[in-house]
């Protein structure tokens, strides 16, 4: 069985990091508890195992979409393949490229 990647560069480190930060606050505006370690594994493993994110567009999205995008695949993660479930697609997903 394939371990679960959470190799990102340093700059999509940054931006996962702020992407948690924001995911906890707005779990605990909603009376939601949400570890920020737990978020940043869950966003990190979600966009390297199969599901790459639009980062810094999903940061700068507005409440609803961000909330959609972060608590989607907290709830749809398979957290032992990293990838998700439920036929769940974050909006902020990096598009695969079409050969031509």
């Amino acid at each position: 069985m394939r371990q679960v990647s959470f190799a990102v560069k340093k700059d999509e480190a940054r931006i996962i990091s702020k992407i948690a930060a924001r995911a906890v606050s707005l779990a605990a505006a909603h009376g939601i508890d949400y570890e920020f370690v737990d978020a940043d594994m869950d966003i990190t493993a979600t966009h390297v195992n199969g599901c790459p994110l639009k980062l810094d567009d999903l940061l700068a999205a507005d409440e609803f979409n961000f909330g959609h995008d972060v608590f989607g695949i907290r709830n749809c993660l398979d957290r032992e393949t990293g990838k998700l479930t439920r036929c769940f697609l974050p909006r902020f997903h990096a598009k695969a490229k079409v050969a031509a």
